[in-house]
């Protein structure tokens, strides 16, 4: 028999560009930052280490910063690849035309540019110090870092970075210091490399989406302006209430039960009723329906193509209800009459309490709006710490209600099933179950599940404004600090990795919220 070998393993590109890049990229630190172990001629012996980084290590960035440009736009990446190029390129040509290969040639650590010294400078610290950042960066930050998520001054940074080089290297050259040119060009590109201000809105996104996905949660990363600002959270049945379940069939003369529960759980699907998603697993093969029409009172229509079908409350329909179908919670009808009386029951799910807690604790005030009556309402808000209980609400009613609060200037969020109207009405939606693609989602009998996602929604605008301030405020005193050719490009090819690494830990500290 003929043994089957295993198949080999992915080979992970990146980790060893980025390992082959380390080994050769720390030797040339060292030598460039050390005075004591400069030994004559060191610098060429850094110029071949530092080759293979420039060129083979560097080569993915210079590729997708080409695509960009193709694409007609300038990526986050540019003012990296583009100072790493100039820093090595310069190099070459002052170790071969600039008399920065002489032998007795000395690289003294420095914070501030170096006075200009004609073309004896090189450089070459620097691109391994950027194209180091650029991978790790690359090889670490998420890749499914929504691009959606990039501020409009993320947008501009990278295009007015590499002008304001242009300009400083122009203004130098201009003044006929050739050296200082080439300091304050290459240390602006380097301090805004890789570019932080770019990065700080969609890995903060990203860490949260999958933070959400480890919580069982649904988060839109564009709903977290909204979290922050609202204060009252609209809840109801559907929150509050274990999931229901359908308690009794009741059915007119020569109706099947089969047929009714197919026909229920069709129409199901579509309404906003809480007590209607007990009807959804009645049927294995619903029938496919068209032309679907919901009310105020979230009655259902539609059309199966050879009749015409209803479900609803009995008081919210314009027919008359069989007294054998007894006092039944929904009804399902055809053809103009009522077929099928269901009765659904829904107890308090036992951690409402704790929910609502949590949501208070949010400083949240809790609004109980229900289609429920008064007596029923009642008994649901018991013990929960409910500011207002607005019973007997109509879908219509519902969503004024939604709208008088918004207009005494609260931030309503509204946690409801799907395609409830009064939720798309909401400053923030939290849709309980469902698939809905905005707003915020939890899963259906999970009512503590609510503070998390607002909480996490909240905690993402926060970390997200926290890293633009840290990313602004270092554009914003190194870049002009850079352009006056007062800063080494090392400690500029230093502070953007750091800034950037403050941001992507900064957003890793969401996977941390609960």
């Amino acid at each position: 028999m003929t043994a089957v070998s295993a198949p080999a393993p992915p080979v992970d590109r990146e980790w060893d560009r980025l390992v082959t890049v380390t080994g050769f990229g720390l030797p040339v630190l060292v030598l460039a930052v050390v005075p004591a172990v400069q030994y004559p001629f060191w610098q060429w012996t850094a110029l071949a280490l530092a080759t293979p980084v420039a060129t083979w290590g560097a080569w993915p960035i210079y590729r997708d910063v080409l695509a960009d440009l193709r694409r007609g736009t300038v990526g986050a990446e540019a003012p990296a690849a583009l100072a790493a190029a100039v820093a090595f390129a310069w190099s070459v040509w002052a170790l071969l035309f600039g008399g920065a290969g002489a032998a007795t040639h000395a690289h003294p650590l420095e914070l501030l540019a170096p006075p200009s010294t004609g073309t004896a400078q090189i450089y070459l610290e620097v691109t391994v110090l950027l194209v180091l950042a650029a991978l790790a960066l690359r090889r670490f930050v998420p890749a499914t870092a929504p691009t959606g998520r990039r501020t409009w001054a993320g947008r501009w940074c990278a295009p007015a970075t590499l002008c304001l080089a242009g300009a400083a290297a122009g203004f130098w050259t201009g003044a006929d210091l050739g050296g200082n040119a080439v300091t304050a060009g290459l240390a602006v590109l380097a301090v805004a490399a890789p570019l932080a201000v770019d990065l700080a809105a969609p890995v903060a996104a990203a860490a949260a989406l999958r933070r959400a996905d480890e919580l069982d949660v649904r988060l839109d990363a564009s709903a977290d302006a909204a979290a922050g600002a609202v204060d009252v959270v609209v809840l109801g049945r559907s929150l509050l209430c274990s999931p229901p379940a359908v308690g009794s069939v009741a059915l007119v003369s020569g109706t099947g039960e089969l047929d009714a529960l197919a026909v229920a759980a069709a129409l199901a699907a579509h309404s906003p009723l809480p007590q209607a998603s007990a009807l959804l697993g009645g049927a294995t093969f619903p029938p496919s329906i068209a032309e679907v029409a919901v009310d105020g009172s979230g009655t259902v229509r539609a059309s199966t193509g050879a009749r015409s079908i209803t479900l609803g409350r009995p008081d919210a329909l314009d027919l008359a209800v069989p007294v054998e179908l007894g006092a039944p919670d929904l009804v399902v009808a055809w053809d103009g009459q009522v077929r099928a009386g269901f009765t659904v029951a829904a107890q308090r799910h036992p951690d409402a309490v704790d929910a609502v807690g949590a949501l208070r604790a949010l400083g949240l005030t809790p609004v109980l709006l229900t289609s429920a009556t008064d007596a029923e309402a009642q008994e649901l808000a018991a013990g929960l710490d409910i500011e207002l209980v607005l019973p007997a609400a109509e879908e219509a009613g519902k969503v004024e209600v939604v709208r008088r609060l918004r207009a005494d200037g609260h931030g309503v969020v509204v946690v409801a099933g799907p395609g409830a109207a009064h939720a798309a009405a909401a400053d923030l939606p939290v849709t309980v179950g469902g698939s809905g693609t905005s707003g915020l989602g939890i899963p259906t009998g999970t009512p503590r599940a609510a503070a998390t996602v607002v909480r996490l929604a909240r905690r993402l605008s926060g970390v997200t404004e926290g890293s633009l301030a840290v990313a602004f405020g270092a554009a914003l005193v190194g870049l002009p600090v850079a352009a006056a050719g007062l800063l080494h490009p090392l400690l500029a090819a230093g502070l953007g990795p750091a800034v950037t690494a403050f941001v992507v830990l900064n957003g890793l500290r969401l996977r941390g919220t609960r």
